[in-house]
């Protein structure tokens, strides 16, 4: 458990009790507070409260991903009239850097496109959100009208369908997705796991291999067809 301590010289500790949210490690920046007050420091308080908040969010996405009892899963096709895009992120330790990919597919499970992108030095949340951006933005480019958006980071969809105003490091990619939904007659963001989302993952991992920024793929590489047919044919994976 970190430890949040005051600024001000002469002071005793600051320990707050935030209900049931726990900092850990939070990185609070220190701010000088001038003797004659003229300036005022930032609102600490507001900003343990809002990285408490993130902190529960990621924990109860942590938690809704655990499950009791095995369950089947598989991907499932949009509706008719409808596209599904597939995101998802990827971290490669031994480089440090994280990239991205996605496809979209139609009612039939038929491949529309693809997308790689090496987003660099990032982690993989931000490799997440950032999939999902480029895909939602190359659907937008496409036309494309009713769009289901799947990822497997419960956390991403929980922070991007949250109300508040997002006020940390994330906070320029969530915005850039809330305001690109709208652009489409219906936009669903939803929640897949990872066994669901295969062809996306094999996406994401060739990132890594490819130029910065983004690339756009007209037809499946081969060692993804095998993954597409299976999803057309309802292949479902027991997850434990």
């Amino acid at each position: 458990m970190g430890l949040v301590e005051s600024a001000m010289e002469e002071e005793e500790p600051l320990h707050l009790s935030l209900n049931s949210c726990q900092l850990q490690e939070c990185d609070v920046p220190s701010y000088k507070v001038e003797r004659n007050h003229r300036s005022r420091p930032p609102d600490l308080c507001a900003m343990i409260l809002q990285h408490a908040h993130y902190t529960q969010l990621a924990m109860n996405s942590y938690s809704a991903t655990r499950y009791s009892q095995p369950r089947w899963v598989r991907w499932k096709p949009p509706d008719e009239g409808w596209v599904k895009l597939n995101t998802d992120g990827s971290f490669n330790r031994d480089g440090n850097s994280a990239s991205a990919g996605g496809l979209i597919r139609d009612s039939l499970g038929d491949w529309i496109f693809g997308f790689i992108v090496n987003v660099g030095s990032a982690s993989i949340f931000i490799a997440e959100l950032w999939g999902l951006r480029e895909g939602l933005r190359l659907c937008k480019a496409l036309g494309l009208s009713r769009v289901v958006a799947e990822l497997d980071s419960l956390m991403a969809v929980r922070f991007i369908n949250d109300n508040r105003d997002p006020d940390n490091l994330f906070a320029a990619l969530i915005l850039d997705i809330r305001l690109l939904m709208p652009n489409f007659q219906a936009c669903v963001l939803q929640h897949t796991l990872r066994e669901g989302n295969a062809a996306a993952d094999f996406l994401a991992s060739m990132g890594h291999s490819s130029q910065p920024g983004l690339r756009v793929i007209d037809s499946p590489p081969d060692g993804l067809r095998y993954i597409l047919v299976r999803d057309q044919l309802g292949a479902s994976f027991l997850r434990h």
